[in-house]
């Protein structure tokens, strides 16, 4: 009997031993994941990249790290406007995963994703399928899909789908961020301010949250509201500088004290709204907004060669840029092509 319960205290304390075991590779699991949620949503995605590799070194089949590298990647393409390079580097560590897990669906949402940010939308569509028929809440799949239907002028599936992923999630950020910019496109006001405030109270990515002032920035702009759309805008800026639109709409808020204050001011706001531009056209050289924004500047001050400077670089710059949407490639080289006659500003401004 006491051989019996040596033996059985024995095997007792190795089962133990074994959950201690189980219980610090879950801890240590964990952190990892932690650390690589923490690195998004701070957008150190150098660091989520880095620790992904450092994870894969001692384990080259990990899933969680191999979809923290593609995610990585993906991003890293999409903010950095690299959606080659880096787009093809998101596919690979991808593609990886679905070696080892062929109906992973996380894995088919980011490959979709980095073909998104191609403008490969029928290879980016049939990958969102997929994701979607292996895991139907993956809600950022859901929601990737519509931002793909939304660049393409598809406002309705866009807005189907965006709704679908917030039934999932009410507080997904990308469905948040994306819908609230549809409602402002279709002055659907109320219900952009709702997701957009949705968003800011409940995301913790830094990203997402400088995105939502500075749509909200736009939001106020609309309402001339315009002592509170500077105060979204230096919140969206002070939060991410890296957001060349925010530097976009910090200009346009600008414009309106170019239009409103006194002559004697004027070139020092030109020279601000000169610097913004830039500040957009150095982070995204395709910017069309930006050259826009100048062509505006120079048509109110009825200067028609530097007008015409920057119409030409807008007009080059729409096709390039992978920020805008069909429709609002064509609703702004529209605008662009439309006649306006410039008054030189000596003989008292612009006129249309």
């Amino acid at each position: 009997m006491k051989k019996v319960l040596v033996a059985f205290m024995g095997l007792g304390a190795l089962g133990m031993a074994a959950l201690l075991l189980l219980q610090s590779a879950a801890n240590h699991k964990s952190a990892i994941l932690n650390a690589f949620q923490s690195d998004f949503d701070s957008g150190n995605l150098d660091a989520m990249v880095a620790r992904a590799d450092g994870v894969l070194a001692g384990s080259q089949d990990d899933i969680d790290a191999l979809l923290a590298a593609a995610t990585a990647y993906a991003m890293k393409g999409s903010v950095g406007f690299s959606e080659r390079e880096n787009g093809s580097k998101a596919i690979e560590y991808a593609d990886r995963v679905l070696r080892i897990s062929p109906d992973n669906s996380e894995a088919f949402r980011v490959k979709g994703y980095a073909l998104e940010i191609q403008e490969r939308y029928d290879e980016a569509h049939a990958n969102y399928d997929k994701a979607i028929a292996n895991d139907p809440r993956n809600f950022q799949a859901l929601s990737n899909k519509g931002h793909a239907y939304d660049l393409q002028g598809n406002l309705g599936e866009a807005e189907k789908f965006y709704q679908r992923s917030l039934e999932v999630n009410p507080n997904g950020d990308h469905a948040l961020l994306n819908i609230s910019r549809l409602y402002i496109r279709q002055k659907r006001l109320p219900e952009a301010k709702r997701s957009l405030e949705t968003l800011g109270e409940n995301s913790r990515n830094t990203r997402f949250r400088a995105e939502a002032y500075q749509n909200l920035a736009e939001l106020l702009r609309a309402e001339m509201n315009y002592e509170e759309a500077k105060a979204a805008i230096d919140k969206a800026i002070e939060l991410d500088p890296s957001v060349p639109q925010a530097w976009v709409t910090r200009g346009r808020v600008r414009m309106m004290a170019f239009i409103e204050e006194e002559e004697a001011t004027h070139a020092a706001i030109e020279g601000d709204i000169r610097q913004s531009a830039e500040k957009a056209t150095t982070l995204n050289p395709n910017a069309a907004a930006a050259y826009t924004l100048l062509y505006d500047l120079y048509t109110g001050k009825g200067d028609a060669e530097k007008r015409a400077i920057y119409k030409q670089k807008a007009l080059e710059a729409i096709d390039k840029d992978i920020t805008l949407g069909q429709e609002e490639r064509k609703a702004l080289r529209s605008y662009l092509e439309s006649e306006i006659s410039v008054v030189q500003e000596s003989d008292g401004g612009a006129s249309n």
